[in-house]
């Protein structure tokens, strides 16, 4: 297992209990940092308001013009859904409309450029005779709003590069898609397709030939209301939210401000959009950006790292989906950054090894995000919350146990855990079926008159969660801590454990019922002069030393 970056694989907390990371400006160059957080404080909105659409709109500039190299058959195009989750009135359009004006200046020169041309056509071909001599002009776009599949395939096959999807409200858009088709419906296969930039053709009314577009190119952003969540759902698990990148920033609250965005900032912005619109588009394919030597090795680690917090036990099933499309957005994020910084400072077409930091700090804010909205999309799942208490558990006793099912039963915390025994073996069996680096085993020993046994293990070194002593347990704690676990026959008086091993569990039980995050339990001498005086008693008794 690859951990040069960090050798911890964290213990899942629960969700309402991570602190959420602030948008990164700092992942953009300097003056670009600085026009989204003066333009975010000129409106009075959180960074991200202004930090995600700008992305998108950078993104969108990018177009088909360049791909990422991940390797020789993986290529990932720059193309980004977005979303801004927020209710009406937090100034979502105002800040949208600041990130999004380079974008609309363009498409205003584009169709000023397309009239003047339309009128010199009109008036050179005024003569019928040399109508057929001149190539009609055709408007080149870059942004498109309210529009049918139908018509934006018409604009793509148009317009090579792609194109900026913006949808005030993506709740509606979502929800009108194949409303008035039955079957599979071509619009979602169409926004599912696109996202890959893979191949798709659109069947056109009244026209025998289909638009056939090879490398669609499209990038979307939009609003949406957090009461409507649930309903963008709307029981579909074909992967098209799970596609989204999202932003959910706090409220904030709106007074007067005479902050403006300076002049140097849009100018800065204005000439990086523009010079990406400018990237040179292969006819025959599109350039791919390639990785320096030490950007593809941290890349490699980060990829490595993020397949690893899928197989922590207790990640949550409802974000198994989104998490494998993220996978894709590192590479994503890094090309946007990438050309973005080059095209900023003037430089080669390469990716560093700082673009790749960025990414990833970019994308860990895009999974606390997606936490979030997923967290209020979907009820959690018993099953994912049953697992989280189990690592923790186990972690707590050293990263494996194996004892009575019963034992088992009685020390672990959890609201979710069954009311029988034999129910939480069964649902740790499905659990670990789940999880790669859960084990669990069960059966009977021959040598203790069939004496049932669990065993749950965390493999690959999740239980190494750094070791932290903490202050050692006062005498009142420690006889606490034993009174908690004191009906948990920890003792064992069948001699079938040796006194070493009962101590050891004992201590560490007592220091996980009183939440001490701690694996240097030998410090605590005060549990395990505890832990001692019970076995003792227990082997006298067994014994027959003392009365029972």
């Amino acid at each position: 297992m690859n951990t040069m970056l960090d050798p911890r694989i964290d213990v899942p907390q629960d969700e309402d209990k991570q602190d959420l990371r602030e948008f990164p400006t700092e992942v953009f160059p300097t003056t670009v940092a600085r026009f989204i957080s003066e333009a975010a404080a000129s409106t009075v909105v959180p960074p991200e308001m202004v930090g995600v659409p700008l992305l998108v709109g950078f993104a969108s500039a990018i177009g088909a013009s360049r791909v990422i190299e991940v390797h020789e058959d993986w290529h990932e195009p720059s193309t980004l859904y977005a979303a801004v989750i927020g209710d009406p009135g937090v100034k979502k359009s105002p800040a949208t409309n600041k990130a999004f004006r380079f974008v609309e200046d363009q498409q205003k020169e584009l169709r000023k450029a397309y009239r003047y041309e339309r009128k010199k056509y009109e008036s050179d071909t005024s003569d019928t005779s040399d109508a057929n001599s001149k190539e009609e002009p055709k408007l080149e776009r870059v942004l498109v709003d309210d529009t049918t599949v139908e018509g934006l395939a018409m604009v793509l096959d148009e317009n090579r590069r792609g194109v900026l999807v913006h949808r005030d409200e993506l709740s509606a858009w979502i929800r009108s898609m194949d409303q008035y088709k039955t079957g599979k419906g071509s619009d979602r296969q169409f926004w599912l397709s696109a996202w890959t930039n893979k191949y798709h053709s659109v069947d056109r009314k009244g026209q025998k030939e289909p638009i056939m577009l090879d490398r669609p190119c499209v990038s979307v952003y939009g609003g949406i209301q957090p009461e409507v969540l649930h309903e963008v759902r709307n029981g579909r698990e074909d992967g098209l939210l799970d596609r989204f990148i999202f932003t959910y920033p706090e409220k904030m609250r709106s007074r007067w401000t005479e902050e403006r965005i300076s002049d140097q900032s849009k100018e800065a912005v204005r000439e990086v959009y523009d010079t990406l619109r400018g990237l040179e588009l292969n006819e025959d394919g599109q350039i791919p950006v390639k990785f320096d030597a030490d950007a593809k090795h941290l890349y490699v680690q980060l990829y490595d790292q993020h397949q690893e917090e899928m197989e922590v036990p207790g990640f949550p099933t409802r974000l198994v989906g989104p998490w494998s499309k993220l996978e894709g957005y590192l590479a994503r994020l890094t090309l946007v950054l990438s050309l973005v910084r080059s095209s900023h400072d003037g430089t080669p077409e390469r990716i560093e090894i700082g673009d790749v930091l960025k990414a990833n700090v970019l994308l860990d804010y895009f999974k606390d995000q997606t936490r979030k909205v997923y967290g209020e999309m979907f009820e959690q799942d018993p099953m994912d919350q049953l697992a989280i208490d189990v690592v923790k558990f186990v972690d707590a006793v050293g990263g494996r146990i194996k004892e009575e099912p019963t034992f088992i039963f009685q020390v672990l915390k959890s609201d979710y855990k069954p009311e029988r025994s034999d129910e939480l073996t069964k649902k740790l069996k499905k659990i670990a079926k789940r999880v790669p680096d859960l084990e669990v085993d069960h059966g009977t020993t021959a040598n203790t008159g069939g004496r049932r046994w669990l065993s749950i293990t965390l493999k690959n070194g999740v239980a190494a969660v750094a070791a932290v002593a903490g202050e050692p347990l006062t005498r009142a704690e420690a006889s606490k801590g034993a009174d908690l676990t004191q009906g948990t026959k920890l003792a064992i008086p069948d001699g079938s454990q040796s006194k070493e091993y009962v101590v050891e569990l004992g201590t560490r039980l007592i220091l996980y019922a009183l939440d001490r995050q701690t694996h240097d339990w030998q410090c605590h001498t005060e549990a395990v002069k505890i832990m001692e005086r019970r076995y003792d008693e227990a082997e006298k008794q067994r014994n027959g030393e003392v009365p029972f």
